[in-house]
């Protein structure tokens, strides 16, 4: 608890939050954020609190939506439509991916260090799945993923500026601005159905049945890992400036889907072809060391920390 997080059995056979696990997260992690973050900037504890989360079933039920309102009056549930998680929610957009690869990365590194302490004996190869031992490793995973994104500038500008709709986006410098504040004093007159709806308290749209299914929240999590989508052995600082557009480095070439891969003609341990010349002929294989884990960037991929890295 005291680095912000609540590891919780959900007394289910699935890993989704229920009403119980969601009303202790609120109780137990963001409203203390909520009310720590009002201390530090000095306002009231009357001060709303905008909570921005998708419209999953036990989001919009009714029974939590009454017990957020009776328990926590001054948050705020901000509702993003289904199918717009992609655009309009800040760790969809700019959070998941490297957090998800640090989590790839993390279980990568525990089967690389536990194949190569089998490779000296004569047993045959073996990956421990039992539940005992992702119990035991599901952590330190999580914690790496946490520290790789744990950087005020890196959740502001991938996070909330690239949340962009036309000319705004959920930047605080877009939402606290003159052109903002200004479609804002103006809105009454522009568009005062909206207006309405904004200062009422209550748009008075229903909102729809817990039990419908939205097909964006089945998504599964790991649908980004497609054929050709995978980018698992990219650097993680070097998918963190691709998405602030920033120059990529030798060696990382862009795919159309946009997601990236290590410039190399063949995977490690593999044959790769290769145009050697006149010595071995066009077109001949040759064999190429592996040289994937002897980088810095795989071992030390969680702490941002290049004392060590290659030159």
């Amino acid at each position: 608890m005291g680095a912000g997080f609540l590891l919780e059995y959900s007394n289910t056979a699935t890993y989704w939050f229920n009403q119980d696990t969601m009303q202790n997260f609120v109780d137990k992690i963001l409203a203390p954020y909520f009310e720590a973050q009002k201390c530090k900037l000095h306002l009231p504890p009357s001060q709303k609190s905008l909570w921005s989360i998708d419209v999953w079933s036990v989001h919009r039920s009714l029974s939590f939506r009454t017990w957020m309102k009776t328990h926590h009056p001054n948050i705020v549930l901000d509702f993003v439509p289904g199918g717009c998680t992609g655009v309009l929610q800040p760790c969809n957009v700019g959070i998941q991916r490297p957090f998800k690869l640090s989590l790839k990365q993390s279980y990568h590194e525990d089967i690389v260090n536990e194949m190569s302490e089998q490779m000296g004996h004569d047993d045959p190869l073996t990956v421990d799945d039992c539940i005992a031992t992702m119990h035991n490793r599901t952590p330190r995973w999580l914690w790496n993923a946490y520290n790789s994104i744990n950087n005020k500038e890196l959740v502001k500008k991938q996070a909330f500026e690239m949340c962009t709709i036309r000319n705004w986006d959920l930047s605080y410098e877009c939402l606290t601005g003159y052109k903002i504040q200004s479609c804002l004093r103006e809105l009454k007159e522009t568009d005062p159905q909206f207006w309405s709806e904004l200062t009422c308290g209550s748009s008075g749209v229903v909102v729809p049945n817990a039990q419908q299914k939205d097909p964006a929240s089945l998504e599964d999590d790991f649908s980004d890992i497609e054929e050709g989508g995978d980018d698992s052995d990219i650097p993680l600082d070097v998918l963190i400036n691709s998405m602030t557009s920033k120059p990529q480095i030798d060696g990382i070439a862009g795919r159309e889907n946009g997601a990236l891969e290590a410039d190399r003609d063949a995977e490690d341990l593999e044959e790769a072809l290769e145009d050697s010349g006149k010595s071995m002929g066009r077109g001949k294989r040759v064999r190429r060391s592996n040289k994937l884990y002897t980088s810095a960037h795989f071992w030390r991929h969680y702490d941002g920390d290049a004392s060590d890295a290659e030159e």
